[in-house]
């Protein structure tokens, strides 16, 4: 209640300005990671599985039940986009805040509090909404019940954001939804940041990056015997701040005007050259993970401090950046009916369906997701945004009452 009060008696004069810049260069890497994410669930739709089952040490190519699950077996690395938008979530929240400390500075206990109000607004209108909607097109799409207890409860959490603490949730309603739980619970534990940032500034950043890898690789949750129980406390959001504050990270480096030269640009690339191959053995696996992180680091923070205008084609991925929300709350619309796409060979084919249909599913979900984008999620913003001027004006009327 009081972040509510403090946003709408924010004056223009010391109102802060969270939205911040658009970075037109990480649309484009929000169209990857979207593009990634897409064409990995187009592979577990038509294989009926997404990954190769492990020898001792690396997964078994010889058990790929078709021909065409090898080449197209680069699909497999679609979660890392999921990785990379939080990443990417990480710098645009943690920008947003170091963006409104510089202009004017601001330091004051009060002036977080107001900062801390009008982030959870506009970030409540702006993912929240949207999702209650492709939470019911998704519960009707399924065949959900609205009249059954146990189907009211799966949607109920579904809309409280608390399925990912549960696996009998996990997966419920639409396969997706998991990950946007845990990004509005980033969101609600944010404010940790921000309060170890007012103190130790840059440092914060760091030593909180260094304490979750610490957690993450501790034997904490091996202590933990009930399953139910472990399983909830390793999707708290702590366990995914590495890949967050590394997005973190990179905003500091933007924020400081600290450029990245050639060497960086090289460097991701020779550590994604390393990272295929430690990923598919088991002893690297682990490492690996932690390699992505930075290399996504690097990427954004190369692609925020680029200036230059856009290429062509980079030109062409910014909407698709643009809409990607919306995308990764639809595109499966497209990618569950692909078995029932007419190939052109008179028996199923997974040619097909992996190239042509996927385009095709790709097009068709485009369109939907560019019309959720503009009526549904920037009606939201605007909602948002006018029922703040009359809250605002509401309370300037009754203060000068």
């Amino acid at each position: 209640m009081r972040a509510l009060t403090d946003i709408v008696a924010a004056t223009p004069a010391t109102q802060p300005s969270p939205a911040g810049v658009r970075f037109e260069r990480l649309d484009v890497l929000r169209a990857w990671a979207i593009l990634a994410v897409f064409l990995f669930h187009s592979l577990g739709t038509v294989f009926q599985t997404d990954q190769l089952p492990w020898t001792a040490t690396a997964p078994d190519f010889a058990a790929a039940s078709h021909p065409a699950f090898l080449v197209f077996y680069g699909y497999a690395l679609g979660p890392l986009g999921v990785t990379l938008f939080f990443v990417i979530s990480g710098f645009c929240i943690h920008w947003s805040y170091l963006r409104w400390l510089n202009e004017p500075r601001r330091t004051s206990a009060a002036n977080t509090r107001e900062f801390i109000g009008l982030f959870y607004w506009k970030r409540l209108w702006r993912i929240y909404p949207p999702y209650l909607v492709a939470l019911l097109v998704w519960a009707l799409l399924r065949g959900y019940d609205f009249t059954s207890l146990h189907d009211l409860k799966q949607i109920t959490v579904h809309a409280l954001l608390l399925h990912n603490f549960d696996e009998g949730h996990f997966f419920a309603v639409h396969g997706v939804f998991w990950s946007l739980a845990v990004e509005m619970q980033l969101y609600a534990i944010y404010p940790l940041v921000i309060f170890a940032h007012r103190r130790f500034k840059l440092a914060a950043i760091i030593g909180l990056l260094v304490a979750s890898v610490a957690l993450k690789e501790s034997n904490v949750l091996g202590l933990i015997e009930n399953a139910r129980l472990k399983f909830a406390i390793g999707q708290l959001p702590i366990f995914y701040w590495p890949q967050w504050l590394a997005g973190a990270l990179a905003a500091e480096f933007v924020s400081r005007r600290i450029v990245p030269g050639r060497v960086w640009a090289v460097a991701v690339f020779v550590a994604g050259c390393l990272y295929l191959p430690a990923s598919q053995h088991l002893m690297f696996r682990d490492a690996a993970t932690y390699l992505v992180f930075g290399v996504f680091a690097v990427a954004v923070w190369i692609a925020a401090s680029d200036q230059r205008p856009l290429g062509p084609f980079e030109r062409i991925l910014v909407p698709i950046g643009m809409c990607s929300y919306s995308l990764y709350m639809y595109h499966t619309l497209a990618v569950y009916p692909f078995l029932l796409i007419a190939s052109p060979k008179p028996e199923w084919s997974p040619w097909w369906e992996l190239t042509y249909g996927s385009l095709l599913g790709l097009i068709v979900t485009l369109g939907i997701s560019w019309l959720a984008y503009v009526w549904i999620e920037k009606t939201s913003e605007k909602t948002g945004a006018i029922l703040l001027s009359r809250l605002r004006a509401t309370h300037k009327a009754v203060r000068a009452t």
